[in-house]
């Protein structure tokens, strides 16, 4: 081989000589860690299981640590505004129902009670009827006795008296209404001949438009022409006529 030959081979050699040494030596360090240093860093960790969890177990806080200090505006509440003691709860408690049922009663109306004058002449003029003549307010002999009833009962009871006329539905409405006007001022005018003051009686007629029992037969009309009365208070507004 001439040496010019030579020189261009040793030349090139230059070049690629390096990695015959890095790639052994890459390799070596590769299989050193794969095949040794691994296997025995797992194996430790197989041997301490909990060795992770002591990092955490130590950042946790203790047990016996006392609480946080409240902020200063619940600490002023609890100044201004105390708990009740043991001993001021239960009169606390007991005081309730009793203030509670105080309050219901002035919350509640007071529920009016049956005037007993109004009763005991609603009775009397169940018991015996004010009878008159047909189509008339003239009043029959035989209502007297009540009449005399209802006047003791208009000279001890107070209060001023309503006298209401009603009919049955025959005949014209117009005539019913004015046939039972009249008949309530004869009833009227009777108590004032017993001494009833004229200022303390009240008489209205509505005619059939406040029937009690069925027209379509004698006896429903029958109790439909009839006479009511009731007691009322001295400053009540007069009813309509």
């Amino acid at each position: 081989m001439s040496r010019r030959y030579w020189r261009r081979g040793t030349a090139s050699s230059r070049h690629w000589w390096p990695l015959l040494v890095a790639v052994p030596g890459l390799m070596g360090c590769f299989g050193y860690g794969w095949f040794v240093a691994l296997p025995q860093f797992a194996a430790d960790a197989a041997s301490r299981p909990n060795a992770g969890l002591a990092v955490v177990r130590r950042a946790e806080p203790a047990a016996d640590t006392a609480p946080d200090a409240p902020p200063p505006e619940a600490a002023h509440l609890q100044r201004t505004h105390p708990e009740p003691t043991s001993e001021l709860a239960p009169r606390a408690h007991a005081e309730e129902p009793e203030q509670a049922a105080a309050a219901l009663q002035q919350s509640e109306p007071a529920v009016p009670q049956p005037d007993p004058c109004d009763g005991a002449m609603t009775a009397a003029l169940t018991n015996a009827r004010i009878e008159f003549r047909s189509a008339s307010s003239e009043i029959l002999p035989a209502s007297r006795n009540v009449m005399s009833v209802l006047a003791a009962l208009a000279h001890v009871c107070a209060g001023d008296i309503v006298i209401a006329g009603h009919s049955d539905n025959l005949g014209p409405e117009v005539v019913n209404r004015q046939i039972s006007r009249e008949r309530a001022q004869a009833v009227a005018a009777a108590f004032a001949a017993f001494g009833i003051a004229p200022q303390r009686l009240h008489s209205s007629g509505f005619g059939s438009s406040r029937p009690v029992a069925d027209n379509a037969t004698q006896a429903g009309r029958a109790r439909n022409r009839r006479i009511e009365m009731s007691f009322i208070a001295e400053e009540t507004a007069k009813p309509p006529e």
